[in-house]
């Protein structure tokens, strides 16, 4: 059957993917934001809370492994042991960082996790383009109604010249619409994105520019603010990466340096650690304190996710580095959102001519 649907869902996944690439793939790495965390900024920040993290993970463990002996540990022991592994984990954090860097494309890929949310929930891709463009879609109808009065009163004069033919306003209106309708809707489009690059004319006073283009630095500021509260923001990739194929690499980094830690942390006495307890029960015990930890962290996830956002600058950085592309460039933001179907978005209006056209013919007739 026949059925309508809008230009940006149904080509949605295309349109992700073009505009991501420029968007974010190609404006700033993984290896990039993995850089921006620094070591003495973490534990400043989050020390209290991967205090608290660490403290729920041992009580929850010590219990379970050393029924007999951990109540009988004095609680300032038990301090003492939680401020050694704190100190462990400051010493894991740059070996671990390197490890994620050095794997960070098999982890997590930031231009895929944008365009299945973009795919997945066109109404933000939809709204993307509208709030970036909306001047530009502005401009058209405009456009469209200032040239169509403008080509009207052409059409109008030759109306007048040639009404005594009778059957000449059936050819002459619907024609004329079809011509009108086109011309109007493809000049409107064309002068969103040309000329390309600025032409002064009249020692600088006048500017000859795309619409578009020449709102590249403003745009540039909406358009970074809006990919990171919708898509490139720590809540989105942490959402993104537990479901993807890279979470199994990047928990295996943290299980290899949690057994390396809890190996360090009892010094010469590691080798009686899994008599005591049982091999098996020893390697549980050290991936459990992996597993402890994701576990604990949701419970302060808004401190995790502030900081997370507040180190990568993400924001700032696309903002800049959009503002700065060359034109040729900064058009893909907003052509997609035309380009797939430009020929349609043209047609509509000679179709819309013609109708208007085959109209005013039937009612000028009688």
């Amino acid at each position: 059957g026949l059925g309508w649907q809008g230009v940006v869902p149904r080509k949605a996944g295309i349109m992700a993917e073009k505009s991501c690439d420029l968007m974010v793939g190609r404006l700033i790495s993984m290896e990039e934001i993995v850089d921006r965390f620094h070591m003495d900024e973490f534990f400043e920040t989050l020390g209290s809370v991967l205090i608290e993290c660490q403290r729920g993970v041992n009580e929850r463990l010590g219990p379970t492994y050393f029924p007999k002996l951990w109540p009988q540990i004095p609680q300032g022991v038990k301090d003492e042991i939680l401020q050694r592994v704190m100190e462990t984990q400051q010493e894991c954090f740059h070996p671990i960082m390197a490890d994620i860097r050095h794997n960070i494309t098999s982890i997590l890929n930031i231009k895929d996790m944008c365009v299945r949310r973009y795919t997945e929930e066109p109404t933000l891709l939809i709204s993307l383009f509208q709030h970036v463009g909306r001047k530009e879609f502005e401009f058209i109808q405009r456009c469209g109604a200032q040239m169509g009065l403008l080509l009207g009163c052409a059409q109008m004069g030759l109306y007048f010249i040639t009404k005594n033919i009778a059957w000449m306003p059936w050819v002459l209106l619907p024609v004329s619409g079809l011509i009108i309708g086109n011309f109007t809707n493809w000049l409107a489009i064309k002068m969103i994105f040309r000329p390309l690059h600025p032409h002064k004319i009249c020692g600088g006073l006048m500017n000859i520019q795309g619409l578009f283009l020449k709102r590249q630095k403003q745009v540039a500021k909406e358009l970074a603010s809006i990919l990171t509260d919708s898509c490139v923001n720590a809540e989105s990739m942490i959402r993104y990466l537990v479901s993807s194929p890279g979470y199994e690499p990047a928990l295996a980094i943290f299980d290899k340096h949690t057994s390396a830690a809890c190996d360090e942390i009892l010094g010469y006495a590691k080798n009686l650690a899994p008599i005591a307890v049982g091999a098996d029960r020893w390697t549980n015990l050290k991936r459990e304190v992996t597993t402890g930890l994701l576990e604990e962290l949701p419970n302060h996830s808004s401190q995790f996710l502030k900081f997370v956002d507040h180190a990568l600058q993400i924001e700032d950085t696309l903002a800049v580095r959009l503002a700065n592309l060359p034109p040729d460039e900064f058009e893909g933001m907003l052509h997609p959102a035309f380009q797939e179907d430009e020929w349609m978005l043209i047609l509509l209006g000679g179709v819309l001519g013609v109708v208007v056209g085959v109209l005013q013919a039937a009612v000028l007739g009688n």
